[in-house]
């Protein structure tokens, strides 16, 4: 469930509302490396499955009310701009997981993302490969 990374993000992107974030999912490893260094090139019904329970993406737009809520005190006591949380966990252009069958898959002009509220942001990585993806898909 993830388009090709060389297929662009449709332009202009719809805007999600609401404290909504638009992730596209990016591309995973089609095999796993071995310790002997050999590797097992995965058919992609599996690859398929794996790329959507895997949920690394890309955060592409990000509601207006995002990371803010302003009936609710921080745990310090003090005010903050974004109501109990410190500051925006992700913004546009980072790398980010989220649980496993979370979020609003969406087709949008051919391109695949998901729809998530903000709070179901997992973390936030420097790079999509920071993840192994194939980790807990078999032992080996």
């Amino acid at each position: 469930w993830v388009t090709p990374d060389e297929i662009p993000d449709p332009n202009p992107l719809p805007q999600p509302t609401g404290w909504n974030v638009l992730i596209r999912p990016v591309t995973i490893q089609n095999e796993i490396k071995l310790a002997n260094s050999k590797s097992i090139l995965l058919p992609e019904s599996f690859t398929e499955d794996v790329k959507f329970l895997t949920n690394v993406g890309q955060v592409k737009a990000i509601g207006p009310l995002c990371y803010t809520d302003p009936n609710t005190k921080p745990s310090d006591g003090k005010w903050h701009p974004h109501g109990r949380y410190l500051k925006p966990w992700c913004k546009v252009g980072d790398y980010v997981t989220w649980g496993k069958h979370q979020g609003v898959r969406l087709l949008i002009k051919g391109v695949a993302f998901v729809m998530l509220q903000d709070e179901l942001v997992l973390m936030v990585l420097d790079k999509p490969t920071d993840i192994n993806p194939m980790m807990n898909a078999f032992k080996v």
